[in-house]
């Protein structure tokens, strides 16, 4: 993870990458915002840094399409939807 103001200026511009998360697919490493591509619903979400995180991994909350989290996710997988997972 980068910290200097520099990193920061070209992380929120997502210039460490992202993924594109589709189906059922877990995926790990570091990231800092999930923005819903269409709506979605979540299987698991891991963060170290969101409380109550949990609330989110039994589905009944949907992150409407648009829609952005801001945390250290560490984890995550989708029951439904297509996300943008930016990295750190």
């Amino acid at each position: 993870m980068y910290d200097s103001p520099d990193a920061n200026i070209l992380k929120i511009n997502g210039q460490f990458g992202s993924i594109f998360a589709t189906g059922t697919i877990l995926y790990t490493g570091e990231f800092f915002c999930i923005q819903a591509f269409t709506n979605c619903s979540f299987h698991t979400l891991s963060a170290s840094n969101v409380e109550n995180i949990s609330a989110f991994n039994s589905g009944a909350i949907t992150l409407p399409q648009g829609a952005a989290l801001f945390g250290n996710f560490t984890g995550v997988q989708l029951t439904g939807g297509q996300a943008f997972l930016y990295k750190h």
